[in-house]
């Protein structure tokens, strides 16, 4: 019989008895070592959710170290092995309707995004073109958000995702009015690996989204380890509220007014390893508030076209 508040293990089992409760699990060599380290603060005391996701920007970490010198020659692999991490980390914790994915974007006025490193949409009521290619094309419609991947958020490489934003936000989007959505609005995310000091890097982006308008502006950037970003319309929802609610009738249109006045276009915090927890937290509470959304294909067909005729 187990002590209450442990774990054992043999060569087919971990056995865990937790109050009053017994856990069988089988030996998996693919287990993943936050799984253990799971364990490992079962076994010390109760389990704490905040130690749980430190522990995975911990392991996100040391990956990413562990790719950026195993192809320092490549980067190119170097780069989708990167990528593979986020998308990992989004498939396990977002919850299976939302499809995590790569490839284009498409919208009915004929624009085309330029490739997307990961996107996320809705899985239920969509699917994307090409499914048995690799890299898949979305209706814009269909999109939550557009994630741009980054070894490091260098000037120049932060330059380039403001481009891919500013062309992402602009396309049209026609949603089906079977499906209507409560957030029409789709998120652009910024994760980086790395980036400059805090003083050097909130400078820069505070001046480069300046000269921006509020629609078009990324809206959060994260790296994990170290900072959690927010600004655009995604700040604007959470800061101030959804305009005409009465969160942002109440007070929220004050606190816009006097961030405008004072210059505040973004909320910058340094979080350490908490960044990957907050950024999971966020984003879950923006995709459930924002429902669901869905393409119409007619939308994309040619207008005064005849297919066929009745016989």
């Amino acid at each position: 019989m187990l002590p209450d508040n442990t774990f054992s293990c043999n060569n087919s089992q971990v056995a865990i008895l937790r109050h009053n409760t017994k856990y069988i699990f089988p030996i998996n060599c693919n287990l993943n070592t936050v799984f253990y380290q799971l364990l490992h603060l079962m076994n010390q005391s109760s389990f704490n959710i905040v130690d749980y996701f430190s522990s995975l920007s911990d392991e996100i970490k040391q990956k990413s170290g562990l790719i950026a010198k195993s192809f320092s020659s490549h980067h190119l692999s170097s780069g989708q092995n990167k990528e593979k991490l986020v998308s990992e980390l989004l498939k396990d914790y977002l919850p299976t309707r939302y499809c995590v994915d790569t490839g284009l974007i498409y919208d009915s006025n004929g624009n085309i995004s330029h490739e997307t490193d990961l996107l996320i949409a809705d899985g239920l009521n969509n699917a994307p073109l090409f499914r048995e290619s690799e890299k898949h094309l979305w209706f814009v419609e269909a999109v939550f958000a557009a994630l741009e991947i980054k070894s490091k958020l260098s000037p120049s490489e932060f330059d380039n995702c403001l481009d891919k934003c500013r062309q992402f936000k602009r396309m049209e989007r026609k949603f089906d009015e079977l499906v209507q959505p409560r957030i029409k609005e789709s998120l652009f995310i910024i994760w980086a690996f790395d980036i400059d000091s805090n003083e050097t890097i909130k400078n820069n982006i505070s001046t480069k989204i300046s000269e921006i308008p509020e629609e078009e502006r990324p809206d959060c950037i994260v790296v994990p380890g170290r900072l959690y970003i927010k600004m655009g319309q995604y700040r604007n929802l959470t800061e101030y509220g959804q305009e005409g609610s009465q969160s942002f009738l109440s007070n929220g249109h004050l606190k816009k007014q006097q961030d405008l006045e004072n210059g505040i276009y973004m909320t910058f915090w340094d979080l350490g390893d908490n960044s990957v927890l907050v950024f999971l937290l966020y984003l879950l509470d923006w995709l459930k508030s924002a429902g669901q959304r869905a393409a119409r294909l007619t939308n994309y067909l040619p207008q005064n076209t005849q297919f066929g005729k009745e016989i």
